[in-house]
């Protein structure tokens, strides 16, 4: 019992020592120490830090604060409007957060989110540092309570000021972590105008594109929006499906202040990141839109009934620095139109954007095949149906090249094996099967080359749900940050949710592994080559923007937070032309891709229409038009079928349409959309009405670009051609009149 209480009182005694360190851990003492080098903190003095012939950067010591002049005519964009920027009121210095900020940063913790603001955290602190750089600045915030470090470049180049922030300048030193950082938020924004005012606007690249009107509605309540570039990361486990949406799929953005506009344009790290805008609200009295960046991967964790954001252990250091050049617009290139007219030219200059043929009059997508299931005396298989033979198919283009003059065009869409519902990785490198023989295929391809029907044959290079010719389900695939197959759910059109069950509609696919995805690609070259057939179409390469955390090669093949997929699918497709010879179509595609492309069906005809949204525009057809060949998506699949086929006017884009031979009643369970209207036979007489109406029309821009546009009324377009053509489009249900341009019929058109 004595030794007993010895070892007891020494026990204690430890206990004692133990908890008088508790203060100061060995890894606290550290953390602190690290955080330290804030003392080193150094500052310029306000004043002019850089400028070249077009521009000055002012620097706001007290503030914090990054100001641009032009020169041309002293224009400021500033990071803290000057109206706040000139104040000495203690309630503009400290009165709003955000709008007295250089930078905003969101860190975690492993349960919760934060967002600070360098005004408030780091400038009323004085724990700030700036240095100059070449052509520039360099701002270092120290965020005391999460003991995080981050910092910003803002530069001139030319006749652009640019903003950069580089993974190392973000640095964490708790248990808190950056997972984005948004910078210079108001260098694009507006104040806000009255109620009603159309004058002043944000544009985004949402689908077709969007304006955002910076008035103050009656009922005073902002408008917010926020989303990332090419959608939301693939890679993320989605537990549910919202609103359909068409994410942003141009690499720019930018405001119109009245007679100036401020065009912004990414030159590094989109692929990680996303835009913030906000509009009509009363207390900020601005308007803004503004790009964040994504610096951490993060997996949705569905745990104990709750979603939780699983992020990476460390700030990625493979993604690209954020760099964003602003460029300032005048006169009448100061709108939406200028802004996309820019961007075409950066991407003529920059990504070698260029011609590739002109539009074609009609395109169609041919449905092949699909699977249904089935029992085998009460074993349950899978049936495999045709919807459209090879042999069907010629003689469904036989008369539709009589229809367009032989101003045709197709897509081969589901002949590979399993069809539309295919599980292998390019439908198991296959064209043969219930859709017809060998023989028969090279027939066709005979048929359409003799007829002069340029006709692609599509493959997903880049989803499967099944093994199959070397691509495995556990060993080929992209990975998540939880070093687990990245898995593509289908949804159910009814409810949408998750389908989990189900061989056929419930599939649930894999990806490829991004280190794999050029060979998927170039399998497809293989096969096509065997049959002679020169076009390649592909529904998935061009719009599926996501990550890979596989680091089983020391990271070799490790693509975080979707990037670089804009310089690996250019990369793709231009050695499918140049090496492999092939014409390539892609549908939907993002803008990396589609300016890489020959063809581009199913341009964007709509935004993502959120509430915030006033009015869309045709921004992805003014940058694209008369350099790319395109279409609209497909007519026939439209809610308004008549409102869809004036999109194609309005932007002098070709017809399309999605046909097949043969319709069964199993399509309504299918996933894929518009083949319940798609059946050739309750269409043809409807091609040859829009045929008949606008192939005048649609010929005489076919290789032309669109050089402005704009809204003469509510529902009433201008669309103006570099060929001097217009087209005055009616999309409301009443006629309209002007002294301008006479009576056009309620949704029909007229050209001048």
């Amino acid at each position: 019992m004595k030794h007993l209480k010895k070892y007891f009182a020494l026990v204690c005694a430890l206990c004692l020592i133990f908890a008088s360190f508790a203060g100061c851990s060995p890894k606290e003492t550290k953390i602190k120490e690290s955080y330290d080098i804030s003392k080193q903190m150094v500052n310029i003095e306000s004043g002019v830090v850089a400028e070249n012939e077009n521009f000055a950067i002012n620097w706001n010591k007290d503030r914090a604060a990054v100001s641009i002049t032009s020169k041309k005519d002293g224009m400021v964009w500033s990071s803290t409007p000057i109206e706040y920027l000139n104040s000495t009121t203690k309630e503009d210095i400290e009165g709003n957060d955000r709008i007295n900020s250089l930078l905003e940063v969101v860190c975690r913790n492993e349960t919760q989110a934060y967002t600070h603001f360098s005004g408030p955290a780091c400038v009323l602190n004085n724990r700030y540092s700036s240095e100059k750089i070449e052509n520039g600045i360099r701002v270092t915030f120290y965020f005391d309570e999460p003991q995080i470090v981050a910092g910003v470049d803002i530069y001139l180049e030319d006749d652009v000021f640019k903003v950069k922030v580089d993974p190392s300048q973000l640095k964490s030193y708790s248990e808190y972590f950056i997972t984005s950082v948004t910078p210079a938020q108001f260098f694009c924004s507006a104040k806000n105008t009255a109620a009603g005012d159309k004058d002043s606007y944000i544009v985004l690249p949402s689908g077709s594109g969007t304006l955002l009107y910076t008035d103050v509605r009656t009922d005073n309540l902002p408008r917010t929006y926020s989303s990332d570039f090419y959608g939301k990361d693939k890679a993320v486990k989605v537990w549910q499906r919202g609103a359909v949406a068409s994410p942003l799929n141009m690499g720019f953005y930018g405001i119109k202040n009245g007679d100036t506009a401020l065009c912004a344009v990414f030159e590094s790290g989109v692929e990680s990141s996303g835009l913030n805008a906000r509009v009509g609200d009363s207390g900020l009295g601005y308007a803004y839109v503004s790009a964040y960046y994504n610096v951490r991967g993060f997996e949705n964790v569905f745990y104990r009934a709750n979603h939780r954001y699983r992020y990476t252990a460390q700030a990625e250091d493979k993604i690209d620095p954020f760099v964003v050049a602003y460029y300032p617009l005048y006169g009448e290139d100061a709108d939406y139109v200028g802004m996309a007219k820019k961007y075409r030219e950066i991407l003529t200059e920059q990504e070698k954007l260029a011609k590739s043929q002109d539009n074609t009059l009609l395109t169609v997508k041919l449905v092949g095949g699909y699977t249904e299931d089935d029992l085998f005396l009460g074993i349950p298989t899978v049936k495999k149906n045709s919807l459209t033979t090879y042999k069907e198919a010629e003689q469904i283009l036989t008369e539709l090249s009589e229809i367009s003059g032989g101003n045709l065009m197709a897509t081969m869409y589901g002949y590979g094996d399993g069809g539309i519902n295919a599980l292998k990785l390019n439908a198991g490198n296959k064209l043969t099967g219930v859709v017809g023989s060998k023989k028969e295929l090279k027939g066709f391809v005979d048929f359409t080359n003799k007829a002069g029907i340029k006709t692609f044959f599509n493959f997903d290079s880049i989803t499967y749900g099944k093994n199959g010719n070397g691509y495995t389900l556990k060993g080929t695939t992209s990975l998540s940050t939880l070093g687990l197959t990245s898995a593509i759910k289908s949804y159910s059109p009814a409810t949408s949710s998750t389908l989990t069950s189900g061989r056929v509609d419930g599939i649930t696919k894999a990806m490829v592994s991004r280190s794999l995805l050029s060979q998927s690609v170039g399998d497809t070259v293989k096969l096509t080559d065997k049959f002679g057939i020169a076009n390649v179409a592909y529904n998935t390469l061009g719009n599926y923007c996501y990550s890979d955390y596989n680091d089983k090669d020391n990271k070799a093949h490790y693509y975080p937070v979707k990037a670089k997929m804009g310089e690996q699918v250019s990369g793709i497709i231009k050695n499918l032309q140049t090496e492999s010879s092939k014409t390539v179509m892609l549908d939907g595609a993002f803008d990396y891709a589609a300016a890489a492309s020959d063809i581009i069906t199913s341009c964007p005809t709509v935004s993502e229409q959120n509430f915030a949204f006033d009015k869309d525009i045709p921004l992805y057809q003014i940058v694209f038009q008369g350099l790319k060949a395109n279409t609209t998506s497909a007519i026939n699949g439209a809610d308004n079928q008549r409102q869809q086929f004036l999109k194609a006017i309005e932007t002098g884009s070709g017809l399309y349409f999605t046909l097949m031979a043969n319709y069964n009643p199993e399509l309504r369970k299918q996933i894929a959309r518009d083949l319940n209207t798609a059946l050739y036979a309750d269409n043809k007489e409807q091609i040859k009405a829009y045929v008949d109406e606008s192939k005048d029309f649609l010929a005489s821009v076919a290789g032309a670009s669109i050089k402005d546009h704009e809204y003469i009324a509510e529902k009433v377009t201008v669309t103006t051609f570099d060929n001097g053509v217009k087209v005055v489009v009616n999309f409301g249900t009443e006629d309209f009149t002007s002294d301008t341009y006479g009576t056009v019929k309620a949704e029909g058109f007229i050209t001048k």
